[in-house]
């Protein structure tokens, strides 16, 4: 997948008030966003943007030099399980 930064996150994050917490490096990392959501319940009116686990991982593999079961276990420890206060992303 080509890396690329997806300039309509900015846009988005714009348009609701500011901005989401994204994954750097962005051009890396932005093909695997799947959603821009505003929370509800405890995240009321927080906006986040939702990651595909999969495409992340697979980016980690083709941009940053690593083999797949290495860039599982990265992720698993340091990102998807790290809460970063309001506009966390969510990794699914």
């Amino acid at each position: 997948m080509e890396a690329r930064r997806n300039p309509e996150i900015d846009v988005l994050s714009d348009q609701h008030g500011g901005p989401v917490l994204r994954m750097e490096p962005a051009d890396v990392y932005d093909p695997a966003v799947i959603a821009f959501a505003i929370g509800t319940g405890s995240r009321h009116g927080q906006m986040f943007l939702v990651y595909d686990r999969e495409l992340v991982v697979e980016q980690a593999v083709e941009h940053e030099g690593m083999d797949y079961d290495t860039a599982l276990e990265w992720h698993e420890f340091n990102t998807f399980c790290a809460y970063l206060g309001p506009g966390t992303p969510v990794f699914v």
